[in-house]
This record gives C-alpha cells, sequence and structure tokens, in this order.
C-alpha cells in the first residue's frame, strides 16, 4: 500500500514505547465505556412493548424514538466533539460525554410523555457522541499496527456485552419492575467510570511534529483528505449500510419476538443476551484476529472479513423473520445477530492507519457521521414505519416481513467492502510492521 494512502507512515505512527499493562488498563476503559454506551442507547428495545403500551403508540412513532430521535443529535455532535477531541485532551472528552450520557439515561426514566423521553433521548446522543472517536484515536496510539485491529475488537465487544446486558438484565427489570426502573439503573455505573478516566488515564497522544505534520486541521481539510482515497469512500457506505441493518435488527427484534411469537420480555432478553452478547463478542473477537493476522500479508485482505461475514447473512436473515415456527425462526436468528459488530474492527483499523495522527479522531467521526445519519437514523425509521403499513394485511406478523429489508442491506454492505478490498488490493505494496 503506497504511503500516501495509509497516513503518515507504514506503521501508523503508534507510540514507539509500547507499555502492555497500562494499555491494555485504558483498553478496559474504553471497553467498559463502549458497554455503558451500548446499554444506555439499545436497553430501550427491550422497553418498547411497554413503552408502546403506556402510551399508545404506533410503530412508526417507536421508529421515530429509536432512530432519528437519537441518531440526528449524535450525528450532528460527533463531529465538533471529534474537532474538540483532536485537538485538546481526549481522556477529558470521554470523561464529560460519558457522565452526561449516564444523567440523561436516568432521566428516560422520568419521562411522562413520549415526547419527555424524546427529549431526554436527545441528552443521550449528545453523550454518547463524544466516546467513540476519542477512544478509537487512543488506542490507535497506545497499540502498534500489528495489535490493533484486535484491541479494537475487544473495544468492539462492549457492544456485544452491552447488548447482553441490556437484553438479559434489561429483560428480567421489565418484568420485574418495569420500564422506568430500568433506566435509572442504567444510568447510574457511568458516573464512576468517568470519574476513572479523569483521576487514572493519561493524555498519550503520538508524537507527529517531527514529521512536520500540524497539530490540527479542519474538518473540511480531514474530510479531503480522507475521502480522497478511494479505499475509505468504499468503507464508509460499508459501515453506514451495516448500521442501517444492526440498528433495525436491534431496536425491533425484541418486539417482534414478542409480537409474533408471543414471549415475555425477561425470555425475549435472554434469547437475545445469548445470540448478541455471549455468540457475537466471539464472533467479534474472531473478526478482530482474523483481520490482524491477514493485515500482515496485505491491507486490502482485511476487507474479507466484513466481506464474509455479512454475506453470509443474508438467507438467514429472512428464515428468522419470516419462518412460521418459532424453533426454525429462532436457530437461524443465531447467525445474523452475532455477525452484527464483526465490522468493526477491520474497518475502524484500517480507517485509523489510513488517517495521519492528528486526524484520527475526524476519521473515526466521519465512519460514525455516515452509519447514524443513513444508518441509524433510517434503519429503525423505515422499518417502523413498513410494519405500520404491513399492518392490515401482515397483522402480528408485520413487523417480522418489515424487518426483512435487512438483508438487503446486508447484501450492499457485503457488496461496498467487496469494492474496498478490490481498490485496496490493486494498490497495495507489501505490508510491514
Amino acid at each position: 500500500m503506497k504511503d500516501e494512502t495509509l497516513g503518515a507512515s507504514p506503521t501508523g505512527d503508534a507510540d514507539s514505547s509500547f507499555r502492555p499493562l497500562y494499555s491494555y488498563y485504558v483498553l478496559s476503559l474504553l471497553t467498559l465505556t463502549a458497554v455503558l454506551n451500548v446499554v444506555d442507547r439499545q436497553i430501550l428495545g427491550i422497553f418498547l412493548i411497554q413503552i408502546k403500551t403506556e402510551f399508545g403508540l404506533q410503530d412508526s412513532q417507536l421508529g421515530v424514538l429509536t432512530g432519528p430521535v437519537f441518531s440526528v443529535i449524535f450525528v450532528s455532535m460527533t463531529l465538533p466533539i471529534a474537532i474538540i477531541a483532536d485537538r485538546t485532551s481526549r481522556k477529558n472528552v470521554i470523561a464529560i460525554c460519558t457522565m452526561f450520557f449516564s444523567m440523561m439515561t436516568a432521566l428516560c426514566g422520568m419521562a411522562a410523555s413520549f415526547w419527555q423521553l424524546c427529549l431526554a433521548r436527545f441528552g443521550v446522543g449528545i453523550g454518547e457522541a463524544g466516546t467513540l472517536p476519542a477512544g478509537t484515536s487512543i488506542l490507535t496510539d497506545l497499540f502498534p499496527p500489528e495489535r490493533r485491529a484486535r484491541a479494537m475488537a475487544v473495544q468492539s465487544t462492549g457492544v456485544n456485552i452491552g447488548l447482553l446486558v441490556s437484553y438479559f438484565a434489561g429483560g428480567m427489570i421489565a418484568d420485574a419492575y418495569g420500564w422506568r426502573t430500568g433506566f435509572l439503573i442504567a444510568g447510574a455505573p457511568g458516573v464512576l467510570l468517568s470519574i476513572l478516566f479523569f483521576t487514572t488515564v493519561r493524555e498519550n497522544r503520538a508524537s507527529h511534529s517531527a514529521a512536520g505534520e500540524k497539530n490540527s486541521v479542519s474538518f473540511t481539510e480531514a474530510f479531503r483528505h480522507m475521502w480522497a482515497i478511494p479505499a475509505f469512500r468504499w468503507i464508509t457506505a460499508g459501515s453506514a449500510l451495516v448500521v442501517w441493518s444492526m440498528s433495525a435488527m436491534f431496536a425491533f427484534t425484541p418486539l417482534f419476538l414478542a409480537q409474533t411469537h408471543g414471549l415475555s420480555a425477561s425470555r425475549v432478553g435472554f434469547i437475545l443476551a445469548f445470540y448478541c452478547g455471549v455468540l457475537g463478542m466471539i464472533a467479534t473477537l474472531t473478526a478482530g484476529a482474523l483481520a490482524d493476522r491477514l493485515g500482515k500479508r496485505s491491507w486490502a485482505m482485511t476487507m474479507l472479513v466484513p466481506t464474509i461475514s455479512y454475506g453470509i447473512t443474508v438467507p438467514f436473515v429472512l428464515i428468522f423473520y419470516l419462518a412460521p415456527g418459532f424453533e426454525l425462526s429462532i436457530i437461524a436468528g443465531a447467525i445474523p445477530l452475532m455477525m452484527a459488530m464483526t465490522y468493526g474492527a477491520p474497518t475502524y483499523a484500517l480507517a485509523q492507519t489510513m488517517a495521519p495522527p492528528h486526524m484520527r479522531s475526524q476519521a473515526a467521526a466521519i465512519l460514525i457521521t455516515a452509519g447514524y445519519l443513513i444508518g441509524a437514523a433510517l434503519g429503525p425509521l423505515i422499518v417502523g414505519a413498513a410494519s405500520d403499513a404491513l399492518g392490515p394485511v401482515g397483522g402480528k406478523r408485520s413487523m417480522g416481513y418489515a424487518l426483512t429489508l435487512v438483508a438487503l442491506s446486508n447484501i450492499g454492505a457485503a457488496f461496498c467492502y467487496w469494492r474496498a478490498y478490490r481498490v485496496l488490493k490493486a494498490e497495495e505494496q507489501p505490508v510491514t510492521a
């Protein structure tokens, strides 16, 4: 791969003094941040049936609540906060944002109406916008290229663990105490984690002044630099389509299982916790390890991981949401749910390697913005609207019919990652660590 494609240097400008103990400590905190990020965002899904009943909502309104209400503000704040993170203390940005989204999650449990709940979700979106870009940038400075995808895979397992907690604990709390108590409990741990970031994490930004690079750039400059890389354009499109399908699945699969198969919240939570949490964690870690192994041969081959993982989900998505019997449906559902986060490690590791050190938070923010502006905002919204439209003919199975749109999104994602592989393959030179 040409150096100008991969950023400032083939090695990605990682901190030359790799300190395993401290690096893995920070990785553990960032993974916990990802856990709370996902819990506070996704626990809403397990509560939807109770919220729908209490406020008398339509599926399209639930689509608004799980999609654009969160995603629009999340996207709007991701880039400004990423620019701040690139120019100031990344660990302080993460600490402040974690404190804020945790407090707003607790406020969700106090909402007295649909619109108050929407307002609180706006606040959750503001806080969560600042954690991933800054955290990804920190990991890139702490871990050398040959360890980077695995480190980001560990961070990505925070999504799987967060889903496990959201679905399993959220389901039990919903059945025992109701959705309001669930939000209050979910918001509490972030306060402690925020304090740990403030007091124990050091700013460890890699030095790039020797290479004559700027300490900061505008978003316009960063966007132009990254968008000029063809492979980055393809992985951005691929990640947007993955987030489209992932957001729709995570938002509405609990409601689908409850309405179509008559499951309680706790039983839905147990099934999804096992699939998304336990099996998903294994798949995510495997994807990161495989991407690191393939990356030693060529950066292009790392893109085969998401190409294959999303390509194979397509028939299983259709069986999951269309099978008439519960047993066949639930067996098929394991594949798309466990593969949902396998894009994260290879995508973000490659993007961070492409980006110069002073653009890394913004490079991650571009991926996140595309994912949430196109994916998380539209996925639940379109699926919810489709479910309402199909209601007169589909009845209780209308949500399942609407969720088959996930298969189309995964086909598109697999194609985009395949194109990234082809572009990188055509340009590559031997990769050296």
